[in-house]
């Protein structure tokens, strides 16, 4: 049956004897035989390397995107660097300027090579409040606001949300099996 339907994933398997009516399958079997199946280790996909591509007008850290998105119900302050497209994500107690802040300094600005040349965020009320840019400033940061009107200009950020919304789903369903 596993030759039968193009070897498929072993999720995929599971849902297809779920859905036929096979409610006592051994999940463990299946994932045996997905992992150790000779034709699908002979001609299956490899597993890839990690890529990134480096800009040569661009310096690591020159400039970092900002955003806050939502995940279930959650705050995260997301952020992104331009040149190798290195991302960091961190969850937010609150929005408030100076937890968004501390926040951006502890998982960006005190953890990598220092503050980045460049902010640029979306109009967000906690970014471009006077209290945000003196923080900048105090650290010789210059920023830029995007218009709301104008969210494909942090389309990097956008882009990346799926994916990290996708590894969070992955996780959380990961740990409520264990």
């Amino acid at each position: 049956m596993y030759r039968r339907f193009g070897h498929p994933s072993a999720e995929k398997l599971y849902r297809v004897l779920e859905r036929s009516g096979h409610n006592d399958v051994n999940r463990k079997a299946v994932d045996y035989l997905t992992k150790y199946c000779s034709y699908c280790q002979k001609y299956g996909r490899s597993l890839g390397r990690f890529k990134f591509t480096l800009y040569k007008d661009l310096d690591f850290n020159h400039l970092v995107y900002v955003d806050i998105m939502y995940i279930n119900g959650s705050l995260v302050l997301y952020i992104i660097n331009e040149a190798t497209r290195y991302q960091a994500a961190h969850w937010l107690q609150n929005i408030s300027v100076k937890h968004t802040w501390d926040i951006l300094r502890t998982c960006w600005i005190d953890t990598y090579v220092g503050p980045p040349e460049y902010i640029t965020y979306d109009a967000g009320r906690n970014f471009i409040s006077k209290e945000f840019q003196q923080y900048a400033t105090a650290m010789a940061i210059l920023t830029k606001a995007v218009l709301v009107e104008a969210h494909w200009s942090v389309g990097l950020v956008e882009r990346a949300y799926p994916a990290l919304r996708r590894a969070y789903q992955i996780i959380t369903d990961e740990c409520k099996d264990i």
